[in-house]
Parts: C-alpha cells; sequence; structure tokens
C-alpha cells in the first residue's frame, strides 16, 4: 500500500470517532457523563446507530481528496467506512 491510500486510511478511521464524540457534546454533555451515555448505549443495543452517524464523518476527507484529486486516498477513507460498516453489521445483528 503506498502512503496516500494510509493516510486516507488513517483519516477515515479517526473520523468517525471524533464526530461520535462532537455528537455527544453537543447533544448531551449537559445533561448526562459520557460513561453513563456510552452504557446507555450499551444497554439498549444502540451503539450501532451512533457509529453509523459517526461515519458521516467520513464525507469531510474522502471530498477533500477528491477535490485535490488524491484517488488513493479517497480508496483509503473508503476502505475504513466499509471497515466500519463491518463492525457496525456485527455489532446489529450478533447478540
Amino acid at each position: 500500500m503506498e502512503w496516500r491510500m494510509i493516510h486516507g486510511l488513517i483519516s477515515g478511521l479517526v473520523m468517525p470517532p471524533i464526530f461520535m464524540a462532537l455528537f455527544y457534546v453537543v447533544a448531551f454533555a449537559d445533561s448526562i457523563p459520557v460513561g453513563e451515555f456510552m452504557q446507555q448505549l450499551a444497554d439498549a443495543h444502540r451503539f450501532s446507530v451512533l457509529l453509523s452517524f459517526g461515519l458521516l464523518g467520513n464525507l469531510i476527507p474522502f471530498f477533500l481528496f477528491y477535490r485535490k484529486q488524491m484517488d488513493r486516498a479517497a480508496n483509503g477513507v473508503i476502505g475504513a467506512t466499509l471497515l466500519h460498516g463491518a463492525i457496525i453489521v456485527y455489532l446489529k445483528f450478533v447478540p
């Protein structure tokens, strides 16, 4: 793998947790501690929903790389998105 694809893969793996943290800060930081928030998601089997929302963050590096004609890096972001998608499917369907 060349460095541009690795760069895209790393940015695609980093953006979803950043978006998930941003969602927590904007929506719930005033009312519920982060540990309790994560526990409630786990108890309700809804962590996959939060992870799915976090994947929206991958649109930023994908379109940035696409506009700069860095196709290999954009492919890395797609690969990271597919990896996150596999995790979401696992969380959704495996008890």
